[in-house]
């Protein structure tokens, strides 16, 4: 979960959009 989120920082340079990305890939995974 922590990796999406890091590669939403990185990719983006935004924490808002790092941590969008981690719950999308979150409700993907359920």
């Amino acid at each position: 979960s922590l990796g999406f989120a890091h590669e939403g920082v990185r990719r983006r340079g935004s924490c808002i959009d790092g941590i969008y990305h981690d719950v999308h890939a979150m409700a993907l995974l359920r």
